[in-house]
């Protein structure tokens, strides 16, 4: 069985074509409509997804140009995604049916399992651990959705991929001396670092939000790399600098921030006040709160009847002197009545109405504060679909420090979900029902696997591959579950940087077993006096 999997890890890209063409065939051809008849929809399509849609546009707008022209075609689809423009050309030029997509949906996905190997092989090592740890993301069923379906997150996990691999070519090469070849490595970094973002880009153009995000952990990680470089020259070392500071700020500037600029925050108002940052309302929170305690009488008791305020009594006067003339007692203040307090109840009623309320945050940013808007957008536009798959529905992000308060949930749930309590939910169509029962035999290999992640976490902490493939994938996950409450949304979205801390797992597991069976066969040496380690006789 090793002698197989070294073989196959000779060949991997040959490996992942073979077996993705072959699997997207069957499930097109013998699967659904064949096995699973029920959640069939006809020419090999699963009854739901978005691939329904983007077929009947792709077979209209290929009648329009067969009867009336391209630019006919171009006037009326102005607004046509990445998939739907790719699958009209294909039928048009080749046959008006989705199998006509599969080659290039399978080329995606095994580049992408290529890519993902590349960059486990410059972190173990071993071609035969980095291939068994790339087989999460190549085997398990998820996979299946956008290799057999007309599906553009194939393309996006390429793209990200890609991204990656063009900084880890960088921290691979060799910079204690600066040389034509070191040269050639950054152009062609640079290359597949800007082809990587514009995929990413053009298909799914509010993850430009999140590359920014991981953008600006890169920054940070190409400090640490550089500062530890201790046998590259000080000139080098600021010019490596200088080129990710560069790179960083040329995509920031180039990319869109989120692609939902089209959605406004609503301000809130509050007692006719229109209140936009978060210190107004703290303000305004305060002057109320002074006033009600100003005005707040004790509250008397009875026996019969609801409880009744004691009217306030001045204080009492001061004694005074016998010849001093008595004065007549002042009269009892006249009760202030007081504007309504905005309690955390009415508070929570007022974000529920309006959940596009935002309030901005004085030291922050406003384009930083703008990003994190976005997350709350997203993440309330799910919301309203009201899925039986949403989680945590109850929070709802008003600031940014709603946002970052949240992390540690997200982390949960980017690492977790879905829960074991939703693996054999109903769902709302039989077909999502069964990707619930493989979603749960995907996470129950995950939970077997993710504590070795603590092993990888030491076995590579000096590998800054390895902490920088870490933290772009985990900024990158948080973020998306931040913004992204549906579980089954989220488990597609995620995937293909959730197998990555899968294939962390499994590397370490490979390195750290044979160590372990090695140890425990010395130690059982030792105690039968077999050990090598005992002391020689003279």
């Amino acid at each position: 069985m090793l002698r197989f999997v070294r073989f196959l890890s000779r060949h991997p890209l040959k490996v992942f074509l073979v077996y993705s063409f072959v699997v997207a065939i069957f499930i097109q051809a013998v699967a659904l409509p064949l096995m699973f008849p029920s959640a069939h929809a006809g020419d090999g399509m699963l009854k739901v997804g978005d691939w329904i849609s983007y077929n009947k546009w792709a077979l209209e707008s290929a009648e329009i140009i067969r009867t009336q022209g391209w630019a006919q075609h171009l006037q009326q689809r102005k607004d046509q995604n990445i998939e739907y423009s790719v699958l009209t050309i294909l039928y048009h030029w080749i046959h008006p049916k989705p199998w006509v997509a599969l080659p290039l949906l399978v080329l995606f996905h095994s580049l992408s399992a290529l890519v993902i190997f590349r960059l486990l092989l410059s972190i173990s090592r071993n071609r035969t651990s980095a291939f068994v740890a790339t087989l999460p993301y190549f085997l398990f069923p998820t996979s299946l959705v956008w290799v057999s379906q007309v599906h553009k997150d194939g393309a996006v996990f390429l793209g990200f991929f890609l991204y990656l691999l063009g900084w880890v070519w960088l921290f691979e090469g060799d910079w204690s001396r600066f040389q034509s070849q070191q040269a050639r490595r950054i152009v062609r970094s640079t290359v597949v670092i800007l082809v990587g973002s514009l995929i990413l880009w053009r298909c799914r153009g509010y993850f430009g939000y999140f590359i920014h995000y991981a953008i600006g952990t890169l920054g940070l990680v190409i400090l640490t790399v550089v500062l530890h470089l201790r046998n590259t020259p000080f000139r080098y070392r600021v010019m490596l600098l200088g080129y990710g500071l560069l790179i960083v700020v040329g995509l920031s500037k180039w990319l869109p921030g989120s692609g939902l600029d089209f959605v406004k925050p609503l301000p809130l108002v509050v007692d006719g006040v229109k209140v936009t940052k978060v210190g107004q309302l703290r303000k305004i929170a305060k002057k109320k709160a002074a006033v009600r305690v100003a005005v707040a009488a004790p509250v008397a008791k009875t026996e019969e009847g609801p409880a009744e305020p004691v009217p306030a009594r001045a204080p009492a006067p001061a004694p005074e002197a016998e010849s001093a003339p008595k004065m007549a007692p002042a009269p009892a203040p006249v009760p202030v009545v007081a504007a309504p307090v905005v309690e955390p109840s009415s508070m929570e009623e007022i974000r529920l109405e309006r959940p596009r309320v935002w309030l901005e945050t004085e030291w922050l940013p406003e384009a930083w504060d703008r990003r994190f808007f976005a997350v709350s957008a997203v993440r309330w536009g799910y919301l309203l679909t009201k899925s039986k798959s949403n989680i945590d529905d109850h929070d709802l992000f008003y600031s940014a420090l709603d946002v970052v308060l949240y992390i540690p949930r997200a982390i949960v749930v980017g690492f977790l979900a879905p829960f074991p309590s939703m693996w054999m939910g109903d769902a709302t169509s039989d077909a999502s029902s069964k990707m619930r029962y493989l979603a749960g035999l995907e996470m129950a290999f995950a939970y077997l696997m993710l504590p070795f992640l603590f092993a990888a976490l030491f076995l590579y902490r000096r590998c800054p591959q390895f902490w920088f493939l870490f933290l772009s994938c985990l900024a990158t996950l948080v973020l998306l579950s931040s913004a992204v409450p549906n579980v089954g949304t989220l488990h597609r979205f995620r995937f293909g940087f959730w197998t990555f801390f899968l294939g962390f797992s499994i590397c370490a597991v490979i390195q750290v077993v044979p160590n372990i069976r090695t140890y425990f066969q010395n130690v059982g040496r030792f105690w039968r006096g077999q050990s090598k380690l005992e002391p020689q006789r003279t």
